[in-house]
């Protein structure tokens, strides 16, 4: 009986150290993750910023254009076996880099897109399981574009009819687009770094195709 109470008090013993250390572990995982969500925000934005190199076409050659796509793959992105999932409005490393290269094929010529910028708002950041973080965002992007060219979002390059009101042609002068979208980033540490491993695109709340009034400073040749 003796011997019985003895490996009991032991077990508990064990048992208590062991979650003492997860207790322990979370705490501190917790408190790592929650240092790292800064971090977090700040490569999303910059990553939104740098897509700007891709995004403007005009006067940018195919082999430039080539370069720009593997540095910002190589930068911000990765592939995890983990979480390499893509969703149906979303990628993973490998089909946004084809996507991206799509451009330089399909482009026709005279079609471009000369000015874009990106502004990310609200920031929402979760963990999604060890290493790992959730990152929600909101982006407005506006452009200026000739032709059906490609809008370059975070995790998508669609030509701009695909954003024209039912029915309605992408106009053929210079013009200017505006879209307000939702997007979900799936991010995990690689070397130190947050990288990207997959984005969805919960669609765009608000789209808008107008014309530039050649004296408003839309002063493309």
């Amino acid at each position: 009986m003796k011997k019985f109470f003895k490996k009991a008090n032991r077990g508990l013993l064990l048992g208590g150290i062991v979650l003492v250390g997860f207790i322990a572990f979370v705490i501190t995982d917790t408190i790592s993750f929650k240092k790292n969500k800064p971090v977090i925000e700040d490569e999303i934005k910059s990553y939104v910023n740098s897509l700007e190199s891709i995004a403007v076409t005009k006067d940018l050659s195919s082999n430039l254009l080539e370069k720009n796509i593997n540095e910002l793959i190589s930068e911000y992105w990765t592939f995890s076996n983990e979480k390499n999932e893509s969703y149906y409005y979303g990628v993973n490393q490998n089909e946004f880099k084809n996507n991206l290269e799509d451009i330089t094929s399909e482009q026709e010529d005279g079609v471009w897109v000369s000015k874009w910028t990106a502004k990310v708002g609200e920031v929402s950041i979760s963990k999604a399981g060890p290493g790992f973080a959730q990152v929600s965002f909101d982006c407005q992007i506006v452009a200026e574009f000739s032709g059906n060219a490609y809008l370059l979002t975070p995790c998508d390059a669609m030509t701009m009819d695909c954003y024209a009101y039912y029915g309605e042609s992408v106009p053929s002068t210079l013009s200017r687009i505006s879209v307000d979208g939702t997007y979900e980033a799936t991010m995990t540490q690689k070397d130190g770094k947050w990288k990207i491993c997959c984005v969805d695109a919960y669609g765009w709340n608000s789209s808008e195709i107008t014309a530039v009034d050649e004296q408003e400073g839309g002063n493309e040749e």
